[in-house]
C-alpha cells in the first residue's frame, strides 16, 4: 500500500505541477511576444484554459489526499473515537461511491461520437482529448478514496499533522527527512550570519539619531 500511495503522489503532484507551470510559462511567453515583438500566439489562451482546468482537477486529488476539502464536522467533534470512526467510514463510503460513479460517467462521455468528432476552436484538438482529464482525475480520486477508507477501517481516524504531510510530499519527490532537516539548518545558519552582519530586522541604533558634532563656531567638528 505504501508503494501505491507513493506512486500516486508522484503522478498527482507531477501532472498538477506541470500543467500549472505550463500555463504560467505560456502566459508569460505570450505577453513577452506581444509586447516586445508584436507577435501573437493565437492558440495560447485556449491552451492556458485547458492547462488550468487539468491542473485544477488534479489539484482536487491532492486536496482530497490531504483531507483539506471543506467538510462539516459538528457531529464527529461531539463523539468519542468509536463514533468518529463510524462517521468517517460512512463519509468515506459515500466519497468512494460518488467518485466511482463520476469516473464511470466520465469514461462513458469519451465514448460519445461528439467527443472525437468535435474539435476545439484554436488548437483543433478532438474534444475528447481535453475531456480526458475528467475521468482520469476522478479515477485517481476513486483510488485515493478507497485507500483512505481502508486506512480508516484499519487504523481509525488519523489527524495528519503538517509534519506528516511534509514527509509524504518529500517522499514522493524523492527527498528524505534528513535532506529537509539539513536544508533547514543551513537556512538557519545563513539567517544567523545575516543577523551578525546587519543586526536584527527592525533594529534601530539610537546613535544614528544623534546630531553631528559641531565646533564652537557651528561648523562640523573634525
Amino acid at each position: 500500500m505504501h508503494k501505491v500511495n507513493r506512486a500516486l503522489i508522484g503522478i498527482e503532484n507531477g501532472i498538477a505541477g506541470l500543467c500549472l507551470i505550463g500555463a504560467v510559462g505560456l502566459a508569460v511567453l505570450s505577453i513577452i511576444l506581444r509586447a516586445g515583438f508584436d507577435t501573437i500566439i493565437f492558440w495560447s489562451e485556449e491552451a492556458i484554459i485547458y492547462l488550468i482546468i487539468t491542473s485544477t482537477f488534479f489539484g482536487a486529488i491532492i486536496t482530497l489526499r490531504d483531507n483539506e476539502h471543506v467538510n462539516v464536522d459538528i457531529l464527529p467533534s461531539l463523539m468519542k473515537s468509536g463514533g468518529k470512526k463510524v462517521m468517517a467510514l460512512i463519509a468515506g463510503a459515500v466519497t468512494v461511491a460518488y467518485m466511482g460513479i463520476v469516473a464511470v460517467l466520465g469514461w462513458l462521455l469519451l465514448t460519445e461520437p461528439f467527443s472525437f468528432d468535435t474539435v476545439t476552436p484554436a488548437l483543433k484538438l478532438p474534444l475528447g482529448a481535453v475531456e480526458t482529464c475528467i475521468p482520469v482525475a476522478f479515477t485517481l480520486m476513486f483510488i485515493r478514496a478507497i485507500i483512505m477508507l481502508w486506512s480508516t477501517w484499519k487504523h481509525g481516524v488519523q489527524e495528519l499533522t503538517a509534519a506528516d504531510v511534509a514527509r509524504m510530499e518529500a517522499e514522493a519527490a524523492g527527498v528524505t527527512a534528513a535532506d529537509i532537516e539539513a536544508a533547514r539548518r543551513e537556512s538557519m545558519a545563513t539567517l544567523g550570519e545575516q543577523k551578525k552582519l546587519y543586526g536584527e530586522p527592525g533594529h534601530h541604533d539610537p546613535e544614528l539619531d544623534q546630531p553631528p558634532a559641531t565646533d564652537k563656531n557651528g561648523g562640523a567638528a573634525r
